[in-house]
């Protein structure tokens, strides 16, 4: 039993000292907040730092009005605040900033896998052709003692990806993803515990 978790990183150069903070996604209004993928966008956005709803629509290609109306969800779920106003212009606008550098969601939390997929494609097909990337895939028949110590030792990894973050370094992403798919091998019937 793992639990699903986006490291998010809120840090500017040289100010580490603030401490970092988890927020456990537990209400209904959390939960449907992040299971969008345009508010996925916003969230990943925001990891580098405060942005405008202006900005924030320009940078994702949304009308500023679906900017306005995904920032104002998240806000009410408390997973953005806004961190200032600044007069642009002679208009106010406000710039918004994570309220956590991570966010845990409830397991098993129904869904929430397909949401993260779904991001994740999203940014995997906003990188160019030519960046580095290592994809791999395997297929395997495990015990369920071999599948929950696999599962412990990946969880291990991202939470140590994680652990490093290098302000002024370029992002890296860490994707992984470990499922029973409940297919029998010919000859064989699917168990509960397979």
């Amino acid at each position: 039993m793992v639990k699903m978790c986006l490291p998010l990183s809120m840090d500017e150069p040289g100010e580490r000292s603030a401490p970092r903070r988890t927020l456990e996604l537990r209400t209904q209004e959390q939960l449907r907040a992040v299971s969008n993928l345009t508010r996925h966008r916003v969230i990943d956005r925001l990891r580098d730092g405060e942005a405008s709803m202006s900005g924030l629509a320009s940078e994702l290609g949304i009308k500023k009005g679906s900017a306005s109306y995904h920032l104002r969800v998240l806000e009410r779920a408390g997973i953005v605040r806004v961190d200032r106003i600044h007069k642009i212009r002679g208009v106010y606008e406000r710039f918004y900033v994570l309220t956590a550098d991570r966010f845990v969601w409830p397991d098993p939390l129904p869904g929430a896998a397909t949401g993260v997929l779904r991001s994740l494609i999203a940014d995997i097909e906003r990188v160019p052709a030519s960046a580095d990337q290592l994809v791999g895939r395997r297929r395997s028949r495990v015990s369920a003692a071999r599948y929950d110590e696999f599962s412990a030792r990946l969880h291990g990894l991202i939470e140590d990806f994680g652990s490093d973050d290098t302000s002024d370094a370029e992002t890296a992403q860490l994707a992984v993803v470990l499922f029973r798919d409940g297919i029998a091998v010919a000859g064989e019937t699917a168990t509960e515990d397979e």
